[in-house]
């Protein structure tokens, strides 16, 4: 830009792009994005061809301060331009077209509330509500490599027939959805490459329970479900309180991954529930009170037993 310094990164930036540009063989046009978000720095800059599900790397080799600007080249006649802020918030603009040193000011109206963003891979796995009168408070998408789970909605809500684009590398992943009511919907081999992919979370993706185990008569249903998102439930064992005993491992040679449950049919009473991880540490659920009513626990990582 004309009459303003120029710093490093934006040399290197432009220097990239200019080069990339000559290899294609076109012309280039120019956008400067202006980063207008107050007390926010810009961290990611992505242009990419209008409509495609790869929007290759950042652009950005520093950090964007307010009041800065930074010279991006448009390869393609139509063009969307994805930022990310410090806090991890996106910012989309699409139909970005080639006009020759355009300027786009990103202010902070500009935030992405229906149609979020978020990971830091090249393809996109489009994620929509389709939970009829029902939000998405929690959206898990495994990691094939490490074998962990990300949540990409973070403090967000998914209301129905939004979208939320997880932005991941190349394999095969499971997503899991929990809605406000804490029903988990599972989808399983979902194959992300350069052309993306997309997933529709349907009332039927519900995960169902079976009843695997029963003490007494059996009156109430308990459902037990894992939320160890990193590790697999190997053990599962009850006891009324006060009994020396525990039951045998209801669950026997099968796991509990995350967000998967169990259900057993248990006499009204008083128990003690404990389960054990792969890694061998113990999680104790203590004085469960059972009724007659079907009841709903959870094994979460601050039951962990230190011993």
């Amino acid at each position: 830009m004309e009459g303003e310094p120029v710093s490093k990164s934006l040399v290197s930036v432009s220097l990239v792009m200019v080069l990339a540009m000559i290899g294609c063989g076109e012309e280039r046009a120019s956008l400067t994005v202006v980063n207008g978000l107050d007390d926010f720095v810009i961290t990611r800059v992505y242009v990419y061809a209008e409509g495609s599900a790869d929007r290759g790397s950042n652009l950005l080799r520093d950090a964007l301060p307010p009041d800065s600007s930074v010279t991006v080249s448009l390869q393609d006649s139509l063009s969307s331009v994805l930022l990310f802020d410090e806090d991890g918030d996106s910012y989309l603009f699409t139909n970005v077209a080639r006009g020759g040193n355009d300027s786009l000011a990103v202010t902070l109206d500009d935030i992405s509330t229906t149609r979020f963003h978020y990971g830091d891979g090249p393809y996109a796995l489009n994620v929509r509500n389709g939970l009829e009168g029902s939000c998405i408070y929690y959206l898990r998408i495994s990691d094939p490599a490490e074998e962990e789970w990300t949540d990409y909605l973070q403090w967000n809500t998914l209301w129905p027939d939004e979208v939320l684009t997880a932005w991941v590398e190349e394999g095969s992943y499971r997503v899991v959805a929990e809605d406000q009511d804490g029903n988990a919907y599972t989808s399983r081999g979902i194959s992300v490459d350069s052309t993306g992919a997309s997933l529709t979370v349907e009332a039927s993706d519900r995960d169902t329970s079976k009843i695997i185990a029963t003490y007494g008569e059996g009156e109430a249903a308990v459902e037990i479900v894992s939320r160890l998102a990193s590790w697999d439930v190997v053990e599962l064992r009850f006891k009324p309180l006060g009994s020396p005993d525990w039951s045998e491992n209801v669950i026997g040679i099968d796991t509990l991954d995350y967000m998967e449950s169990v259900v057993i049919r248990l006499s009204p009473g008083t128990y003690r529930i404990r389960a054990m991880d792969e890694d061998s540490d113990s999680y104790l659920l203590d004085s469960l009170t059972v009724g007659i009513e079907e009841e709903t626990c959870y094994i979460e990582l601050n039951d962990i037993l230190v011993e």
